[in-house]
């Protein structure tokens, strides 16, 4: 199975954004498509025309310290990496992610 190295980024517990997004970053634009509730957003590489190429080039989770609707989340026959982590399947990974961004939010409330 191929593997996608990306990287995370995170606004803080206060906006409560997650994006994953590929290493290789394009310099054309890209398009979102929202699920139905818009607490993701799936973001492809377009072409100089606008047109999507189908590429996906990030993810974003709104509210994902909450966020429990994995089944949301599409589906991909490739494995995510952000170093220095093995690959892994794209729901395991940002539950891991989320797991930790928990206990480090739950540790400045009590630090």
């Amino acid at each position: 199975m191929a593997t996608t190295k990306a990287y995370l980024t995170w606004t803080g517990p206060e906006s409560d954004v997650l994006g994953l997004w590929v290493d290789a970053p394009t310099l054309h634009n890209c398009l979102a498509t929202a699920t139905d509730d818009d607490l993701v957003a799936l973001l492809v590489e377009s072409d100089e025309h606008d047109e999507p190429t189908g590429r996906i080039i990030g993810l974003e989770i709104v509210g994902f310290l909450e966020f429990d609707r994995w089944e949301r989340l599409p589906t991909f026959s490739m494995l995510w990496q952000v170093d220095p982590n093995e690959p892994r399947p794209l729901v395991e990974l940002l539950k891991q992610e989320q797991q930790g961004l928990r206990q480090q939010t739950r540790s400045l409330k009590v630090g």
